[in-house]
């Protein structure tokens, strides 16, 4: 596994590219930013790497981790696995079984979701700034989104809003993450076959 630094800017840098697409509750202290893109599927390898940076990278950094996971059930902290999931049709069709650190319910990873994790410095730390990266971001692709509640992100269609995304948060003394799920294509987040007990 190699984990790609994909970017280090400084705030002028990262802000003057397309300041007009993002609309920040507070002001962003970006001289730290790195984005961190992982070259392995595995989840196992993936969930690890994504605690080791919420524990040992400097905590004053702004770090976004982008990954994929091959096919697997990620369950909550505080979930269980013989009543969330359908454990014989997992092992049939070779499906992984994770746990994540974060609370929440079970969500199906596969190569048609990318996953996201924002790292930020807890005092500087807003969920609202992290969302609205997303929405910066689709609204590149012509794509409009609005939140909903505290966790879910939801694009409108003419016959009602569909959830695209889900997250879960975690904190400590020194450092805050939120990390998600965006779903490209193939099944629904928490309606696979393997995601529920059977």
């Amino acid at each position: 596994m190699t984990i790609q630094v994909v970017t280090k800017c400084d705030k002028s840098s990262a802000t003057s590219r397309r300041e007009e697409d993002y609309h920040f509750q507070n002001e962003v202290h970006l001289t730290q930013l790195k984005v961190f893109l992982s070259d392995s599927f595995n989840p196992h390898l993936n969930l690890a790497t994504e605690e080791w940076i919420f524990h040992n990278l400097d905590p004053s950094m702004q770090i976004l981790f982008l990954w994929r996971n091959e096919e697997t059930v990620v369950i909550g902290r505080n979930q269980n696995p013989w009543s969330e999931c359908n454990l014989s049709k997992m092992k049939e069709d070779k499906v992984h079984l994770a746990r994540r650190t974060t609370g929440g319910g079970a969500v199906f990873h596969d190569l048609g979701n990318t996953n996201f994790t924002f790292l930020s410095p807890r005092e500087s730390y807003h969920r609202e700034n992290n969302i609205e990266i997303i929405f910066g971001a689709l609204r590149g692709f012509g794509i409009y989104a609005e939140a909903s509640g505290r966790n879910d992100l939801l694009i409108p269609f003419p016959d009602g809003p569909r959830k695209f995304s889900g997250s879960a948060y975690r904190e400590k003394k020194d450092r805050a993450f939120h990390h998600g799920i965006k779903q490209d294509e193939g099944p629904c987040l928490a309606c696979s076959p393997q995601a529920g007990p059977g």
